[in-house]
């Protein structure tokens, strides 16, 4: 049994296998299509008929709080600057993939470089956007399948609120995470959907996949393949054994 300490996103008692989340590798959109232009257009249309969906959806769920998250993801997808910087590298020679990743990657340096760490904490936001749109633009679903046949702890390498708002509490008992802080819009998603969340760090990386976890709230730590009556243990002082 090993155990890591970290940061406590939300707290909770959770036990159970863990779920890698892959993250997806973008390659260079190479279609041959002769206006790019109209390629982004169609792109940052279907994002936000996505968004405007997932908002639907949470809406008679959830207090306006988690709305306002994807209100202000719908805000970005169509953000002046980083729209007509994705034109202007079009308008260089780039197709539309290669272009908005670009415009996105310039609006992301110019957030981690403010004196300000709320500000900077909206660059998973941006990231979060930014993977929506190239989906889009490649035709492809931007969506996480995390429906499982038992109850798993999704491990995630940020706390991405798109991903986060497809979690169903009884199939995903926990989240850990290489990286995240309490003030991320995530954080305010896992709140509201009384998801146990740790972030490890670098420690992170010594977690796999054949392994079981438990998230343990006393002492804001998780625990690699603990013996199942250590868990029990812990769990039955303070009669917390419905929680998992």
């Amino acid at each position: 049994m090993q155990r890591i300490q970290g940061l406590t996103i939300h707290p909770g008692f959770a036990y159970g296998p863990v779920k890698q989340l892959v993250e997806r590798t973008n390659v260079a959109y190479l279609a041959i299509h002769s206006n790019q232009l109209e390629v982004l257009k169609r792109a940052l249309s279907v994002s936000q008929q996505q968004i405007l969906k997932e908002i639907e959806q949470l809406k008679n769920r959830y207090p306006e709080s988690v709305l306002t998250i994807f209100e202000s993801h719908l805000l970005m997808v169509s953000d002046p600057f980083l729209v007509d910087r994705a034109i202007a590298y079009i308008q260089q020679g780039n197709n539309a993939y290669v272009a908005y990743q670009m415009a996105a990657k310039e609006v992301i340096l110019l957030f981690e470089q403010l004196d300000n760490s709320y500000i900077r904490n909206r660059v998973v936001d941006i990231e979060d956007i930014t993977d929506r749109v190239l989906s889009a633009i490649v035709d492809s679903e931007y969506a996480y399948e995390l429906a499982f046949s038992e109850p798993h702890i999704v491990l995630m390498n940020k706390l991405k609120p798109s991903i986060i708002a497809q979690a169903n509490r009884a199939q995903v008992i926990g989240v850990i995470a290489k990286e995240g802080t309490l003030d991320q819009h995530a954080a305010t998603l896992l709140h509201n959907f009384d998801i146990p969340c740790v972030v490890v760090g670098r420690a992170f990386d010594k977690i796999k996949s054949t392994d079981y976890i438990f998230i343990n709230k006393q002492d804001s730590s998780i625990y690699i393949n603990p013996e199942i009556s250590f868990v029990e243990e812990v769990l039955t002082p303070g009669g917390a054994t419905n929680e998992l």
